[in-house]
């Protein structure tokens, strides 16, 4: 059996039937999938004899030295990446397991193990992570993954029936429903941008924001407000309870400004459920993954570090933790790129 046709098959599997899985996850997927076939080719000597026998008999520390190999030979160097990593090639497991009956049932089982057993996967993958961290293989991340474009589907539909419902306009004296809307406003606002809550949205003032023009200004940039996210904004000004161009941009029920990113994170929270929440040291820091979905994007539309960096108001960690995840979506356009143009060179039509 060819490894690579494992491979397709899963790929196809979650495009087809797991859909939800955004673009940028698959392409994800086939790359770990094929750094990690490379490994199994070059380093184990695997052949189509050896393939099945090889991950039938495969444990934790085999995939964990997988990974080792990924990070010494490539610029990874954030943990989020390595729990990606990590997480791929469990459910790739996860997959052979149900679909062939390939894989150890010790190794399978292992994922499902309380973390404090030694015998659990989790267990040992902490393990080489507090080396990987001694050793500054990597650094350590306290932010989590991006969300994923469904996550993020399902944050704003949440936010727009937050910001739309009538009651926040007729019943305006009820705390809980004008904070859920200031809570929703500012979770928008951060997915549209990639702010940080602190500077960057605590610093933004009532007077920055021009609601006839359409304009936010934030420090030296002005940017545009999305049509629907003003049409918010106008009725976030006809609840305010104070009104003072100096006063913060938005502030809670009793005038208290936003100012902790757990205000706004637990707001939403419980409506999600990660793609990555099986991995205890993957739990999102939830409003700086909004803020990396966004600063994806930038990267992704060619927006430079330092624009980034200072416009978002985050810094190195988070930058070169997406750029890394930004820099595996993009193998498919590099490999497209280089067959296009190895196609149109004179030398092909020759040999």
């Amino acid at each position: 059996m060819e490894l690579g046709n494992l491979i397709h098959e899963y790929i196809g599997y979650i495009s087809s039937e797991l859909k939800q899985l955004d673009r940028r996850s698959i392409i994800r997927y086939q790359y770990i999938l094929s750094v990690y076939a490379d490994y199994l080719i070059h380093h184990i000597k695997i052949n189509p004899e050896t393939l099945i026998p090889y991950l039938d008999r495969t444990t934790p520390g085999q995939i964990l030295s997988a990974l080792d190999i990924y990070i010494s030979k490539s610029s990874v160097s954030s943990e989020d990446t390595a729990n990606v990593y990590i997480s791929v090639v469990k459910e790739f497991f996860r997959f052979l397991k149900m679909k062939h009956n390939i894989g150890s049932d010790t190794l399978i089982n292992s994922f499902g193990l309380n973390n404090d057993d030694p015998n659990s996967f989790f267990f040992q993958y902490e393990s080489y992570l507090k080396n990987a961290f001694h050793e500054k293989k990597l650094h350590i991340h306290s932010t989590g993954l991006p969300y994923s474009d469904q996550e993020m589907r399902e944050i704003l539909k949440y936010c727009n029936n937050c910001l739309d419902t009538e009651d926040v306009l007729t019943h305006h004296d009820n705390t809980n429903l004008y904070n859920r809307f200031v809570k929703a406003l500012a979770t928008k606002l951060i997915i549209y941008t990639g702010f940080s809550v602190t500077p960057k949205l605590t610093g933004i003032r009532q007077r920055d924001l021009d609601n006839l023009g359409g304009t936010l200004k934030i420090g030296d940039y002005v940017i545009h407000v999305p049509f629907h996210l003003r049409i918010q904004f106008r009725d976030y000004f006809k609840i305010i309870k104070i009104k003072d161009p100096d006063v913060q941009l938005l502030t809670y029920f009793n005038g208290t400004p936003i100012s902790q990113p757990a205000e706004i994170g637990n707001f939403y929270r419980h409506k999600l459920l990660s793609n990555f929440n099986d991995i205890p040291t993957a739990k999102p820091s939830s409003v700086i993954c909004l803020a990396k979905y966004t600063i994806l994007q930038m990267i992704d539309i060619g927006l430079d570090r330092d624009s980034i960096q200072s416009f978002t108001g985050y810094g190195d960690t988070v930058y070169k933790a997406c750029l890394e995840l930004s820099d595996m979506t993009r193998i498919d356009l590099k490999n497209n790129l280089i067959d296009t143009k190895l196609k149109a060179m004179p030398l092909y039509d020759v040999l």
